[in-house]
């Protein structure tokens, strides 16, 4: 493992990749891509492992940020089912599921961020879908979607139905 700083990482990356050792970098890897190469050249003459610091591939954050990219996407979904909906004809199921996306992505902005309001305040970072809300005594309470998701995936299923026939 070299976390040493940025600097020196690369001369005893290399080291360490010539003395046969599986190395783990502290991220960033170097300063910029040409010694991030040769520290990967290195290991692969020595043919070994190359690894970096990048630990959030092991926390609960990839799942939170595809849940958000699934938010945005059946809000998509949904919004072309009621425009086929409309086309269609069926104006009372493309109204009916058009109050409903309304009243959803009222409470998101475009790029997924949480409109202030009284149920809680957008956090530092935003994920698409994920919210947290604050307590009245001020703590960070994480947000429950699961309702949210349901009556969204519940209209596309009554929609999906309505445009078969």
């Amino acid at each position: 493992y070299v976390p040493l700083p940025t600097g020196p990482r690369k001369e005893w990356a290399i080291k360490a990749a010539q003395a046969g050792k599986h190395l783990m970098c502290e991220k960033p890897c170097g300063v910029d891509v040409a010694q991030v190469e040769e520290i990967v050249a290195a290991c692969k003459e020595a043919n070994i492992q190359f690894m970096d610091g990048v630990m959030f591939m092991h926390s609960e954050r990839l799942a939170k940020v595809r849940e958000g990219i699934d938010d945005h996407r059946y809000l998509a979904t949904l919004s072309n089912l009621i425009r086929q909906a409309a086309g269609k004809g069926l104006s009372d199921d493309a109204n009916r599921a058009g109050r409903l996306l309304k009243e959803l992505t009222d409470k998101i902005d475009r790029d997924g961020h949480r409109k202030r309001n009284r149920r809680g305040v957008a956090t530092k970072l935003r994920l698409g879908g994920h919210y947290d809300r604050v307590s009245s005594r001020g703590e960070s309470v994480p947000a429950d979607y699961r309702r949210f998701r349901q009556r969204l995936a519940d209209e596309i299923l009554r929609m999906l139905g309505v445009l078969r026939g």
